[in-house]
């Protein structure tokens, strides 16, 4: 009994322990209508989310109000995207998607401190088949923005490199009995093609919409061999994408500040600026529908 008695009051202690260092390390975040504690750890720490690239706002928001389902977040990094889709539809079905384990584990406490039973976290890659790959990283602290499969920049941009598991986005779809996908976004440094041919099920199956991020040139590759190939292997890759998107009976379009701009193939560019590599993929039949949200979210903003 005395035995049963103090391992009670040991794991009321623990417990106790940790709602104080919780409370002691939380801060709170205001996301739309609601607000949400945050971890003060540094991978806690993401930029806000209406600071971070804002011309894709009516993009998500579009997406939401015009398709019934669940948000695949493929490439979750430090929460930037996850945080608007809590402010724009704080009750929405989410499944974050990331390789690198640190960031996947800040994205793990925040679902937890928050009680967000509707959200999940995956540690892993996306790909076309599941095996193992190669992560090229350019900073080893947990959440590199520039990680990727893929290795579409000059050799000695990356430092580190790490193993991670791959497995399809379709299979993930069906693991967790997800009976409806309403957007998947993805942010994945040159891996689109790869991701995209893993939810090659899901795209057939629930028409989601896809936004997406195609890495464009910075400068001129003028006649420096590597940057020649590179900027090659973009422009392979980004001619495949639209391919696939047209065989699907998707309808691309360029996502701007300005607005949205219609365009049968996705078309790199030789520029350093973020706002032009952004991209939507929508159902032919669902673009109207898609348009007038994104105009109406831009409107009201």
């Amino acid at each position: 009994m005395l035995q049963g008695l103090k391992s009670r009051a040991v794991a009321a202690a623990r417990g106790l322990e940790t709602t104080l260092v919780r409370a002691l390390t939380t801060r709170t975040r205001r996301l739309g209508a609601r607000n949400y504690a945050v971890g003060r750890g540094l991978l806690d720490r993401p930029p806000r989310q209406e600071a971070f690239e804002p011309w894709i706002d009516a993009a998500y928001a579009g997406a939401l109000a015009a398709f019934e389902g669940a948000v695949l977040d493929v490439g979750v990094n430090r929460m930037q995207s996850f945080f608007k889709f809590l402010s724009i539809d704080p009750d929405r079905r989410y499944l974050g998607v990331e390789p690198q384990l640190p960031a996947a584990m800040a994205v793990q406490d925040f679902i937890d401190r928050n009680d967000l039973t509707q959200a999940a976290i995956l540690c892993a890659g996306l790909s076309e088949a599941p095996g193992t790959a190669v992560l090229n990283l350019r900073r080893g602290h947990g959440y590199d923005a520039s990680a990727s499969i893929v290795t579409l920049r000059p050799a000695r941009f990356y430092t580190e490199r790490r193993l991670a598991p791959l497995i399809t986005g379709d299979s993930a779809v069906e693991a967790l009995e997800i009976d409806a996908v309403a957007l998947i976004k993805i942010d994945v440094e040159g891996a689109e093609l790869e991701v995209l041919r893993g939810f090659s099920a899901t795209l057939a199956r629930h028409g989601p919409a896809v936004v997406f991020e195609v890495l464009n040139d910075w400068a001129a590759p003028g006649e420096d061999p590597q940057a020649r190939a590179i900027s090659a292997e973009r422009d392979r890759r980004a001619r495949a994408v639209s391919d696939l998107f047209a065989a699907a009976g998707y309808a691309i379009l360029e996502v701007r500040s300005e607005g949205l701009r219609p365009t049968p193939a996705i078309e790199r560019k030789v520029s350093a600026d973020l706002a032009l590599c952004n991209y939507a993929a929508v159902p032919t039949p669902k673009v109207e529908a898609f348009s007038a949200a994104f105009d109406a979210h831009r409107t009201a903003t």
